[in-house]
């Protein structure tokens, strides 16, 4: 899987990976870090998630979800450069720390949706605003969506807009059964699903598992449009759209929908 971040040095000029502080002094520290370990159904159509999130607080909060009951070295971070981190750390610590860097770049030209509430409420309010970004992209037209992660209630409104829908998840528990009426498949299946999809929808934590490089290389090999929504790397996803690696991000900046409150959702395509 590697390191892909290494491969798009362009993200780290960006961020200014390259502390531009004093010797020894770095002008985006690590303010705050949290392993934060998430059980929850946000809405009662939807399945069960459970993860850990790794939270890193530089200026901007930046995230990466990441398999439940996974221990960064959370106590270490506190007080560091946040750069060296993005350059060095592991991989979904890389992705948290340069998530909090990036999010003070986020492209003016973004097409924004705000809605406050609960989960409850707005679990399927997001799932609306991917299926209709998804369809956008389409031009309308009712065609094939391979969804790489499974949420159920993206796939019910994918469904519901005449699309036809195809589901691969790594998780062995959910491979088998059935989200939003789709039966879900695994991930090794995924050059299958993405050849007969007309468009793929990756959750944002392929950037923080290290899947991003064989999914774009898949989508590239069959001419797939590529849209990553996430809350993982979410200002990432922003950049990797800006400078067309994908077509299009749908970015949740944190605070996330499982919260209450108000959310937001972020539409950048690409221009390439």
């Amino acid at each position: 899987m590697g390191e892909w971040l290494d491969e798009y040095p362009g993200l780290r000029v960006l961020a200014e990976t390259t502390c531009s502080g004093a010797a020894g002094v770095c002008p985006d520290p690590v303010t705050a870090w949290w392993d934060l370990d998430l059980i929850f159904q946000p809405n009662v159509r939807e399945r069960r998630f459970a993860y850990t999130v790794l939270f890193c607080l530089a200026d901007h909060m930046g995230a990466a979800y990441v398999p439940y009951g996974h221990r960064s070295s959370s106590e270490m971070h506190v007080g560091t450069c946040t750069h060296r981190l993005a350059a060095m750390g592991r991989l979904p610590e890389r992705v948290a720390a340069l998530d909090a860097l990036l999010a003070k770049h986020r492209p003016a030209n973004a097409v924004e949706f705000t809605h406050e509430g609960t989960p409850r409420v707005k679990a399927p309010w997001r799932a609306g605003v991917i299926a209709d970004a998804v369809s956008g992209l389409l031009g309308g037209r009712q065609l094939t969506v391979a969804m790489i992660g499974t949420v159920g209630l993206i796939a019910e409104e994918l469904t519901a807009r005449g699309h036809a829908v195809l589901v691969s998840d790594m998780e062995p528990t959910l491979i088998g059964r059935y989200a939003g009426g789709v039966r879900v498949q695994s991930a090794l299946d995924n050059r299958v699903l993405i050849k007969q999809a007309d468009v793929v929808l990756a959750t944002g934590m392929i950037l923080s598992n290290g899947t991003f490089p064989e999914i774009l290389a898949m989508c590239r090999e069959f001419n797939r449009p590529l849209c990553v929504y996430a809350e993982t790397g979410s200002a990432i996803a922003e950049q990797l759209a800006c400078t067309g690696v994908i077509n299009l991000a749908i970015s949740e900046p944190f605070p996330f929908y499982i919260a209450e409150g108000l959310s937001r959702i972020r539409l950048v395509r690409s221009e390439f």
